[in-house]
């Protein structure tokens, strides 16, 4: 890992180098070896988000489940996340593959987008952890 050096206005420019956390967001970071950032991406040259759930770790240097965010935004939501945004019509609703957590409590639940079948979804921290077949306990009617 190279350690960042900042230049002094927390965005990547020729005198910095490394990865570093995006001061606002927790799932955002910066990685000054990338040249191209997506418009949509808040800061400029540099900005690399991590893949939902994922969210960016100082101390490793490494998008991470578990992290403390500090006073970054966590963002619960997969389909908050830029990268999982759709601008076309061909691509399925965001719900259908990232849907939400909040307000839930840690477990199994009967994924809210497809009902009648027997897909669930895993939440943990109110952030959708994955899509699993229900187990036997829960109920998808």
């Amino acid at each position: 890992m190279i350690l960042p050096v900042d230049g002094g206005d927390g965005q990547c420019d020729e005198k910095t180098a490394g990865r570093f956390p995006h001061p606002d967001e927790c799932q955002l970071y910066y990685d000054c070896s990338v040249t191209y950032s997506p418009p949509e991406m808040p800061g400029g040259k540099g900005v690399t988000e991590c893949e939902y759930p994922l969210l960016y770790d100082e101390s490793s240097g490494k998008c991470m489940k578990e992290v403390e965010c500090g006073s970054r935004m966590l963002k619960k939501n997969g389909c908050d996340y830029y990268n999982n945004r759709c601008y076309s019509i061909r691509c399925p609703p965001c719900f259908l593959r990232f849907p939400e957590c909040e307000g839930l409590t840690d477990g199994t639940y009967p994924h809210p987008a497809k009902p009648g079948t027997p897909r669930c979804m895993v939440c943990k921290n109110e952030r959708f952890v994955e899509e699993i077949y229900c187990p036997v306990n829960v109920i998808t009617t």
